[in-house]
């Protein structure tokens, strides 16, 4: 150990060098400082060490250009432990901006949770000297904390927005509005987020014109919310372009343009945005807005099915089950309704239990399809409540039981679901489970048939022609044929061709009636088959079959694959293939097979449809 006097020597020698006192010649800190400052550019490993000299002698800015140095590998040896040093010297020397940047980097080394008060500290002094994203900073900590301490934040979020910080005025208008931290008021939200719009914040143009739209703190103003969201969207955020591309899609608030809208899905789905992919491959499936493309229909469906949307995985699923655009593949669109089913899809659940019971895609299995319908009836998903009722009405998967059979089928009818109001409907018409009744049988006929079921407008059309539950009429019972016919149900088209030759609610026309017996015969309709080999041996010329003939190419509506979808829409669950016969065989109770037509234009001859409307027969 040296002698007293010594240390004394080499403490005063110390103290000195550090003042920048060594000798009468040496340089001071400032001069160290500007001759670092003129050699970063040349020689920084030289700079470096003149920053050092002006740090040891109490120069700020040296020590601000050390931590940067000692950052980036800058004349010295890169170090974060360096970094921190020279950062902390600073911000406790007063320098706001290093305050701050040791904050973020005890943040960002993950060590806030051990030093919570250091972090808002450094913060706080950063806010307090001028830096006011450290007071944004330092209010978003207060609000993350447990339990949040809402009004601290506000104080420090106005500060900042007072002095014009628009991330701070945005959330300051969020906390308003919320009346979290701060007294409820909506005109004030408005007006913050307003401040920060008008400086560009993407966020804040989005909320500020979702408000100024629907007149939330201020006077609704249609057009410049619009503005506000197209500034945002324009800045790619997220929620203003999918919030303008539905408004444009759907016309709400704004002139509709489905183009328009489809610009705006396709820049939110390319930013990954499930929901905007999901409607644009429904715009590109139906050509809304754009050119009609299976292929980016797919594309998209596929994209947002990755990302888990649940409808789109089940759109997909349905592609792949049709074949449409798409080599057919059962199994796969099986695996797709699987997933969805599973995340508690009601619709992936029914489909997947239809699949299971017609055994494509998957190994049959009726009692597990049951179950998937049974779960989706109990999400109270009315197609699933009419596909339960077919299984307890059939015994598949379930003990028959027409009881619940019947329970579920007016569920479904009443919420909606065609095929069951039709069904229903022949019910009520035969008294099959319930009492006959041909008011109720006439109700649920026409609301099936306006929803899309061609059978019930041939179940109708009887009614009229009988006058059951209904007043008679020839006219409308021809019209509601017609409806049936031109869809391929072939009773119908036989019943309308005995019209047009007996000129029952329809004027007499001969071409036309073995037009509609030749379509129902090409259909398998052995009694039209009958009365149209009867008009063209004995009744009709050369010419009028030929007429009749080039007429019948020209009658049907639909395409065949509809047709024969039609035809086989009534079968038992499981069994919709192709060469069904008559959808509902009561119906075909009501219907004479007889080829005794009678006089052309003249209702003579029961039991044919064209008898004299007070010997009409029933057909029960």
């Amino acid at each position: 150990m040296p002698a007293p006097s010594a240390n004394i020597l080499v403490c005063s020698l110390l103290v000195l060098s550090i003042a920048g006192c060594s000798g009468p010649d040496a340089p001071s800190p400032a001069e160290h400082f500007a001759k670092a400052q003129g050699l970063e550019s040349k020689d920084p490993q030289a700079a470096a060490e003149e920053y050092k000299l002006a740090a040891a002698g109490g120069v700020l800015g040296a020590k601000v250009a050390l931590a940067s140095m000692y950052d980036e590998g800058r004349g010295v040896p890169r170090s974060a432990q360096e970094a921190h040093r020279w950062l902390r010297a600073a911000a406790e020397a007063g320098h706001a901006t290093s305050a701050f940047d040791l904050a973020q980097r005890i943040i960002a080394d993950d060590a806030s949770a051990q030093s919570p008060d250091e972090v808002e500290k450094l913060l706080a002094q950063s806010a307090d000297g001028g830096l006011f994203e450290a007071g944004y900073r330092l209010a978003l900590l207060q609000l993350a904390s447990t339990p949040p301490r809402a009004e601290l934040a506000c104080g420090w979020l106005r500060k900042s927005a007072e002095a014009g910080h628009a991330p701070s005025q945005r959330e300051l208008g969020v906390l308003t509005s919320a009346g979290n931290g701060a007294p409820r008021d909506e005109a004030a939200a408005t007006a913050w987020f307003l401040k920060a719009a008008a400086q560009g914040d993407a966020l804040a143009q989005y909320l500020a014109g979702v408000r100024v739209m629907s007149g939330t703190g201020t006077a609704a103003d249609s057009a410049a919310g619009t503005e506000l969201l197209r500034q945002a969207a324009k800045q790619d955020q997220l929620a203003a372009q999918l919030q303008l591309a539905s408004m444009l899609d759907s016309g709400e608030g704004i002139a509709a343009d489905q183009n328009e809208a489809a610009t705006w899905y396709t820049l939110a789905a390319v930013s990954g945005s499930a929901k905007a992919a999901l409607r644009l491959a429904e715009m590109y499936q139906s050509g809304e807005g754009v050119q009609r493309s299976d292929g980016d229909a797919i594309r998209w469906f596929q994209a947002a099915a990755n990302s888990g949307e649940l409808k789109a995985q089940v759109s997909l699923g349905m592609i792949y089950s049709e074949g449409k655009g798409i080599t057919r593949d059962v199994a796969a669109a099986a695996r797709l309704f699987e997933a969805a089913a599973n995340r508690g899809d009601a619709e992936a659940q029914l489909l997947l239990g239809r699949l299971m019971l017609a055994g494509e895609g998957v190994v049959a299995n009726a009692r597990d399809a049951a179950s998937w319908i049974m779960r989706a009836a109990e999400q109270n998903f009315p197609e699933a409540q009419y596909e339960l009722a077919r299984l307890y009405e059939y015994g598949q998967g379930v003990q028959p039981d027409r009881t619940a059979a019947l329970g579920h089928l007016q569920v479904a009818a009443e919420a909606g679901v065609p095929d069951a109001q039709y069904v229903l409907a022949t019910r009520y018409d035969f008294g099959v489970d319930v009492p006959e009744n041909d008011q109720e049988a006439a109700v649920w006929y026409e609301a099936a048939g306006n929803g899309g079921v061609p059978d019930a407008w041939l179940g109708l059309g009887l009614l009229y022609q009988r006058g059951d539950g209904v007043p008679e009429n020839d006219g409308f019972a021809a019209r509601s044929m017609r409806r049936a016919a031109e869809h391929g149900i072939d009773w119908a088209q036989h019943v309308l061709g005995v019209m047009y030759w007996q000129a029952e609610g329809v004027p007499f026309d001969p071409i036309e009636a073995y037009a509609w017996f030749n379509l129902s015969a090409a259909a398998g309709n052995g009694a039209s088959a009958q009365a149209r080999n009867h008009l063209r041996v004995k009744l009709l010329t050369r010419e009028e079959i030929a007429a009749a003939q080039e007429l019948s190419l020209h009658l049907l509506t639909v395409s065949d694959e509809t047709v024969q979808q039609n035809r086989m829409r009534f079968l038992p669950p499981g069994k919709q293939r192709p060469g069904a016969a008559l959808s509902n065989p009561l119906l075909q109770g009501r219907i004479p097979a007889s080829t005794n037509l009678g006089d052309p234009g003249a209702r003579a001859g029961s039991p044919s449809p064209g008898s004299s409307h007070s010997s009409k027969p029933r057909f029960r």
